[in-house]
């Protein structure tokens, strides 16, 4: 059993605390009328599900990045709260679906070491807490070029499959593609596993969650984007960033559903940073 009775009916309740403190509609409205990384800040610290996770936050000296690196911390802090009640194959499932997370913190890092645009402490200041990760940070970010990622990551799921990248990398090619598929790949080859490891009526129930983006997304509040919409989905920081037009993003969003499920909220992919 993925978990006992009582851990069941804690999760349930758990669930529906979270779901009960999504943004709603209305909220969101808001938000897409607001001008500026400070005012959505401030906003969200008044909001029933950020006040307690922004209390740090000054929404006077938040900058885009501090503000995306607190709403991802907060949805994944929920996250690892769910993990003591789960065992089994929910419980790889879910760690290996916070790994997309992980993955993603890594292949930033690559980036980061073949455009070497920022410093480290730039660098440091665009990384978030993920659960469970096993990827050594500090040595990641004294790391000069690709041979030393590599040696860091010797301890990691990630060291075999990325050698023959590196190798390449090393050796004179200069796109990451390779090297971010195989990254893709590892995680996603897993978590495909995992899915079909869980009994039937379960995988039905994720195959329902709406396709929106997680974490920034608009769709994100207890909504979903309309099924076959081909519209891009777009988040509330695009909107202050790009000037895209509010009323293209309401044609996007549906009436609300209730959930089926406690991974019907969202997508499983996370929106890269």
């Amino acid at each position: 059993m993925p978990f006992s009775n009582g851990s069941a009916t804690a999760l349930g309740v758990k669930a529906h605390v979270l779901y009960s403190q999504l943004l709603k509609a209305d909220e969101y409205w808001a938000l897409l009328g607001l001008k500026s990384t400070t005012e959505i800040a401030a906003f969200l610290k008044q909001t029933a599900g950020y006040k307690d996770k922004f209390e740090t936050l000054v929404p006077a000296n938040v900058h885009r990045i501090d503000l995306e690196n607190a709403l991802r911390s907060s949805v994944l802090a929920e996250a690892e709260s769910f993990l003591f009640y789960l065992l089994g194959v929910w419980r790889d499932f879910f760690l290996d679906w916070l790994s997309w997370y992980e993955a993603e913190q890594l292949k930033s890092i690559f980036r980061w070491i073949h455009s070497k645009r920022l410093d480290r402490d730039e660098m440091r200041r665009r990384l978030y807490h993920i659960p469970s990760s096993k990827l050594p940070y500090e040595a990641l970010l004294n790391c000069r070029d690709y041979r030393e990622v590599l040696e860091a990551l010797v301890n990691t799921q990630y060291h075999a499959v990325l050698r023959e990248p590196v190798r390449r990398l090393v050796n004179g090619e200069k796109s990451l593609f390779a090297l971010e598929f195989a990254i893709d790949n590892l995680v996603e080859t897993k978590l495909y596993s995992d899915i079909n490891k869980l009994p039937a009526h379960e995988r039905e129930i994720l195959s329902a969650a709406p396709a929106t983006d997680a974490i920034t997304s608009v769709p994100n509040s207890k909504g979903s984007t309309a099924p076959g919409s081909k519209k891009p989905r777009s988040s509330v920081m695009d909107v202050i960033n790009h000037g895209i037009n509010v009323p293209s993003i309401q044609s996007t969003i549906t009436m609300p559903k209730p959930p089926r499920g406690i991974m019907r909220s969202s997508s499983l992919r996370p929106v890269p940073g």
